[in-house]
């Protein structure tokens, strides 16, 4: 069956589901054992991303279907959260969509493979037509700057004997499954859990989906799979280019790579407390104003970012329809005469916060590009610095994230912008800010050239990741005389680094992103290169877990500690 409507992948009612069903087919013991025999018992260390395994019971490999899509960073996030590698099975059309999602793929230690460029049934496509599909995802993987595994699983498991021979005759391995939970149907996720761990075996490997509207329900299985599976001595691997299960071999020793550093953490046990934390550690007495964004979504709190430091205040995250007990008790503290509130923050926060006697100013576009001109403007209207302003991708918050330290620290505001038909709009933002200049985070594929073109001194601060990028403005705020000693936040989890970037514009620090459980080579490079001695970690294990913790404090390119 080919893809359904844009957006939407269709899957045909005949794909069946039984723990021994591979393809829509019978799975015979022949076939289980010869999937026993391919298993690479190479265990130990894991990949660059992923810790020792003890696999006694053999590995496992965890794979998924139909991304990239909306749920494919809940499920990065759930796998970084138990260090587990994964193979992902990609749609070329979704990727080139979203290319930073393979990105994060990569980054985090995963497999991407091919899933052909449409969701296309290859039984009923010509031979050159297969080669056209798998081709063309191919290089939508490498346009993402990702390495694409020579691996193709036919969509459906629709496949036969013909397809076999002209993914293998063009150098592809054909790759099926053992274990199908058919997660895409809306089994709950203890459903799912009990299915994959009942039909569990070494060398079992097991389709899921990153790309289906059901996906949530499989990260809410991811755990108990994962931990219910290591205590039955199983481990999980990766599929590798011949499409057998396999755990990397163990890794050479660890290499210094960058001075040890002195490591501060800047914690609270939630998104919310840690904004308060860092409110805690800025301002020790009252405050003029304060800067409320929802605490769920970045956007608004990038924008924010530039209009808190121009106001002497903090940038706090609340919940959408409450304020959360810790950030009230912190404005009863802070004592603001105002605050503003942006984006869809409902009314009954407002409430709350006349009733603490605070003036109240929303600032709430249709969209998130629109509210940002509304902060930038209020941010004009209170003193900011307008001959420059910054621009960066509203789709994604790793560039915004790391543009908010010179947004806050230079009071520069912060604009949010489409990757297309949004020129006129965004320059005619500019062109009401009065700014000459115009630094753009992120390189072409966050902010196309079309999006930007024509806009006054444009300059684009741009590395070929978003850790890179983060480099980069990091090493644009030492050029300004910030100080070489960086804050550290997740490049995968947005609250902490943003209710960051107050602290890192009071203390001229600029902010480095790193993967979750591993340091980015880009956190050890700049530090390498800057000779920093001291860090600081905003966020706790949920955000920079103890893995990376342990290398930033060793300069070492793997824990040891």
């Amino acid at each position: 069956m080919g893809p359904g409507p844009a957006g939407r992948v269709e899957y045909p009612p005949n794909r069946r589901n039984s723990g021994g069903r591979l393809g829509g087919g019978p799975m015979t013991g022949r076939v289980v054992a010869a999937i026993a025999m391919a298993v690479v018992l190479a265990v130990s260390a894991g990949g660059p991303a992923h810790g020792a395994q003890e696999c006694p019971s053999g590995p496992v490999a965890l794979t998924f279907d139909d991304g990239p899509g909306v749920h494919t960073p809940a499920v990065l996030d759930a796998l970084a959260d138990r260090n587990v590698p994964a193979t992902f099975f990609t749609i070329g059309e979704r990727i080139d969509q979203s290319p930073h999602l393979v990105q994060d793929m990569a980054a985090l230690g995963h497999v991407v493979a091919n899933h052909t460029y449409r969701h296309e049934n290859l039984t009923h496509l010509s031979d050159e037509h297969i080669r056209v599909t798998v081709s063309a995802t191919t290089a939508a993987i490498q346009r993402a700057g990702v390495r694409a595994a020579p691996l193709v699983r036919p969509p459906n498991g629709a496949t036969n004997a013909s397809v076999r021979s002209v993914l293998e005759h063009a150098g592809y391995a054909h790759v099926l499954w053992s274990i199908d939970p058919q997660d895409w149907r809306g089994h709950s996720a203890a459903t799912i859990a009990s299915h994959v761990l009942t039909h569990m075996t070494a060398g079992g490997v097991v389709v899921l989906h990153d790309g289906s509207p059901r996906t949530p329900n499989t990260v809410g299985a991811l755990p108990r799979i994962i931990d219910e599976g290591r205590a039955r001595g199983f481990c999980f691997g990766v599929l590798d280019d011949a499409g057998r299960v396999t755990v990397p071999a163990p890794s050479p020793p660890p290499e210094q790579v960058a001075p040890p550093q002195q490591v501060d953490v800047i914690a609270g046990r939630d998104r919310y407390a840690t904004g308060v934390a860092v409110s805690r550690a800025i301002w020790p007495g009252t405050v003029p104003a304060v800067v409320l964004a929802e605490g769920d979504a970045w956007p608004d709190a990038v924008s924010g970012s530039a209009l808190a430091a121009t106001l002497g205040g903090p940038l706090l995250l609340t919940r959408r329809d409450r304020l959360d007990p810790a950030v009230a008790d912190e404005l009863g503290r802070l004592t603001p005469e105002v605050a503003y509130v942006l984006g869809p923050i409902e009314t009954s926060v407002e409430n709350e916060l006349w009733l603490m006697n605070i003036e109240v100013r929303r600032l709430r576009g249709p969209d998130r590009y629109a509210t940002s001109e509304l902060i930038a403007e209020a941010a004009a209207a209170n003193g900011a610095e307008t001959s420059t302003v910054l621009v960066a991708t509203g789709r994604r918050f790793p560039d915004g994230l790391a543009g908010s330290v010179l947004a806050a620290g230079q009071r520069h505001p912060i604009l949010l912008t489409r990757e297309t038909g949004d020129r006129q709009r965004l320059g005619g933002a500019i062109d009401r800010l009065g700014a000459q200049r115009t630094w753009v985070f992120g390189g072409p594929g966050a902010v196309p050239e079309t999006a930007v073109a024509g806009l006054p001194g444009l300059e684009r601060i741009a590395g070929s990741t978003r850790t890179a990028t983060a480099a980069a403005v990091a090493d644009r705020a030492v050029t300004l005389g910030y100080d070489r000693r960086p804050l550290v936040a997740s490049g995968w989890r947005h609250p902490d680094g943003l209710t960051g970037s107050g602290l890192a514009a009071a203390r001229r620090r600029p902010i480095l992103l790193t993967a979750p459980s591993s340091l980015s080579p880009d956190v050890h490079d700049w530090i390498k290169r800057h000779g920093s001695t001291h860090a600081t970690v905003l966020g706790g294990p949920a955000a920079i877990g103890s893995g990376a913790l342990c290398q930033l404090r060793t300069g070492l390119d793997r824990p040891t500690c």
